[in-house]
């Protein structure tokens, strides 16, 4: 093992029986020294696992392997791959892996608080960044990082939306609607889903929209979305 100056920074250098050869640059002196002792004291303990792998590997290459590899496999593949395209944005998917610590998460965090994007917005943001740490470490093949998103407190949820029509308000906003929205809203009300639920709903898909009253149903057959 050595340390020595390499075009005006601190190189380290270790060999060691039955482990791979080991070199990383630093700018400072004590910074090789205080690494240089991390390593030989995990291969002294045999729990020393090469970290080359992570200190090359971006979060964003991570989260690209996650969008082709795992997401197509979920119950919602779309929902999540837009979630992981908006995290491949972010400028911690510039950050190395290796580096990224749970102070870069609450980082993270502040930013679309800013924005003004909501606490469970973000709360899924954090967990879709936990699925992608979790899987690094047990399946690709990157036991040396930790998952940094795991102490990290989560920003509160807000409360739900409590408003509710007020006699005669339905009937106001459906007068003012367009002809194709109309059956948007009496199913949106019907329903209670969100808007990006009924957006995502296709063609091949009927929805009914009951009418119901005490003594009979009245059922109007909808295609709604594309």
């Amino acid at each position: 093992m050595a340390i020595s100056k390499h075009c005006g920074k601190w190189q380290v250098r270790i060999r060691r029986k039955s482990f791979p050869q080991q070199i990383k640059t630093f700018q400072y002196k004590s910074e090789a020294e205080a690494w240089e002792r991390e390593i030989m004291a995990e291969m002294d303990r045999g729990v020393f696992v090469s970290r080359a792998e992570a200190e090359k590997t971006t979060l964003r290459k991570l989260l690209q392997r996650y969008l082709e590899e795992s997401v197509p496999k979920l119950a919602d593949p779309k929902r999540e791959g837009n979630r992981v395209k908006y995290l491949m944005g972010r400028d911690l998917a510039k950050k190395f892996v290796v580096a990224i610590r749970s102070a870069d998460i609450a980082g993270f965090i502040r930013e679309p608080e800013a924005e003004g994007t909501g606490g469970n917005t973000i709360r899924l943001d954090i967990a879709a960044l936990s699925r992608v740490f979790n899987l690094a470490r047990t399946t690709w093949g990157f036991e040396s990082i930790t998952n940094p998103t795991e102490k990290v407190q989560r920003p509160k949820v807000n409360r739900g939306r409590e408003r509710r029509l007020e006699p005669g308000e339905e009937k106001k906003l459906l007068a003012v609607a367009s002809e194709k929205l109309r059956p948007c809203i009496r199913f949106a009300l019907e329903t209670a889903m969100r808007r990006e639920e009924i957006a995502s709903l296709v063609w091949r898909i009927s929805i009914w929209i009951a009418g119901v009253s005490s003594k009979s149903c009245l059922f109007r057959r909808q295609k709604i979305a594309s």
